[in-house]
């Protein structure tokens, strides 16, 4: 309890966040959907993915089938 933890979602403002100090400081964050399509540009990752949206996962099953980070994936009903 009293632990902070980051959201972050997708958007071409990413492209421009510092990510350093979530990195230093051992923050747990969230990335959502697509998160790893900033990968190429950063060496920032997220404790974990989270996506629910069954385009999404399909999109970016490749991904998701060879990545070490911890996934949380539901796309039931999501269609």
């Amino acid at each position: 309890m009293g632990q902070k933890a980051v959201i972050l979602s997708n958007g071409p403002s990413l492209n421009r966040t510092n990510f350093d100090e979530l990195t230093a400081s051992g923050i747990f964050t969230f990335g959502l959907n697509k998160i790893n399509m900033l990968f190429p540009r950063s060496d920032f990752r997220p404790s974990v993915i989270v996506a629910v949206n069954s385009h999404v996962i399909e999109q970016a099953a490749a991904f998701y089938n060879t990545t070490n980070i911890p996934l949380f994936l539901d796309s039931a009903g999501k269609k």
